[in-house]
């Protein structure tokens, strides 16, 4: 019974967050997958620039000349102004967020509300709901952002040298491998530093209670 209190628990945690937070993470993922695509662009423009530059390939240097004019509007405009608008869409709607979560403690029933030293309160409703939308964002957006920058980076490579582009994404599996493989140890890890910040509020709260 215990567990599938549990479960339920975090299940309505993950609904109140994505039933608020979706816009902003889409607008997220969005954001890092273009910024992600756009530095592999600069970095595929600059390097065709200096290859068709040491050529002497002026006609083709002229063309590159355009190309790094708008990969550079790219950068200055564009990914800066996706980055304001991430900030401004997750800032609004984690407002949001914040009242849905202290709505749902208000739910609670005295004797519920009881069971929670004052720290662990102040954790629970200040830190771990903003701990949780970064650390969901951060997910969502790495992981997709990810993926579409390796296909783009393994198309072009594949372009130049097939040997060069398959160990690529050999190399590129094995890293997005990595953090699957040790997900219960960083979960662990995450739910101590939890714990540790949760005992860090009820000593601040205890300190400030003690009469003088």
């Amino acid at each position: 019974m215990g567990k599938l209190k549990l479960h339920n628990k975090y299940a309505m945690i993950r609904r109140d967050l994505f039933s608020i937070m979706w816009l902003p993470h889409i607008i997220t993922t969005v954001a890092m997958v273009i910024i992600r695509i756009v530095e592999a662009m600069a970095a595929t423009v600059l390097g065709d620039f200096s290859e068709h530059l040491f050529a002497a390939d002026t006609g083709i240097v002229q063309s590159d000349l355009i190309k790094i004019c708008f990969v550079f509007v790219l950068t200055v405009v564009l990914c800066p102004l996706l980055g304001y608008l991430d900030d401004f869409f997750t800032v609004k709607f984690a407002y949001k967020h914040d009242s849905r979560v202290f709505n749902r403690f208000l739910e609670k029933s005295p004797e519920k509300a009881a069971e929670y030293d004052s720290g662990e309160m102040e954790y629970e409703l200040e830190d771990a709901p903003n701990s949780y939308r970064n650390i969901t964002a951060r997910i969502i957006s790495t992981s997709l952002s990810t993926i579409f920058y390796i296909v783009y980076v393994t198309i072009i490579l594949f372009e130049k040298n097939k040997i060069i582009s398959f160990s690529y994404l050999v190399l590129s599996i094995i890293q997005m491998s990595v953090p699957v493989l040790f997900s219960k140890i960083l979960a662990d890890i995450l739910e101590h530093e939890n714990d540790y910040e949760e005992d860090i509020y009820s000593a601040e709260e205890q300190l400030c209670s003690v009469p003088r």
